[in-house]
């Protein structure tokens, strides 16, 4: 009856199904979620969060929420420590905290927009390897090749935790990218 539904929404329905007393009710709250044949996330993720310069990171769950446009859902797979992890941890480059960091991470897409699935050419269940610098192409630095010390460097994991969609770095078992 349900067979429209992958396993993982199938368990994300069942793991919840306590939360409601009627399971009619459940249901119908069910299917008023569902948003375009994709599913509305019921499911959390946990984080280990930056709260304090040389303080262990605090372990926080968060709500899951669909990708916004050109971005995706990856279910992490592996993350490394960077040297400036390291010195975002001990103070040395100052950051707005509380922070989930870590920049060099490669994960599963599990949800990603029909609409950008066909722009970037991906799709649920590719490996993807992010890449958060943005480097403006213009400075004199990335004019002459050398654009990973641009000096307008941006990046696209940096956010507050507490805000959606939660999950901006790599230190977590998602992360939006």
């Amino acid at each position: 009856k349900y067979g429209h539904l992958d396993i993982e929404q199938q368990i994300c329905i069942y793991e919840h199904a306590d939360k409601y007393i009627d399971t009619a009710h459940y249901w119908l709250m069910l299917y008023i979620k569902l948003l375009k044949g994709r599913i509305i996330y019921m499911k959390t993720g946990k984080a280990a969060i930056l709260t304090a310069v040389d303080t262990p990171f605090e372990i926080r769950e968060y709500p899951l929420t669909p990708p916004e446009p050109g971005m995706a859902l990856l279910k992490m797979e592996a993350s490394g420590i960077c040297g400036t992890d390291i010195h975002i941890y001990h103070g040395k480059i100052p950051m707005e905290l509380p922070r989930m960091i870590g920049h060099e991470f490669i994960g599963e897409i599990i949800d990603i927009s029909p609409e950008d699935a066909k722009k970037y050419g991906l799709a649920v269940g590719d490996s993807a390897i992010v890449d958060i610098a943005c480097p403006c192409g213009e400075c004199p630095l990335c004019q002459d090749g050398d654009d990973a010390n641009c000096v307008h460097m941006g990046v696209t994991n940096g956010g507050n935790p507490e805000e959606a969609p939660h999950f901006f770095g790599g230190y977590g078992q998602y992360s939006y990218a």
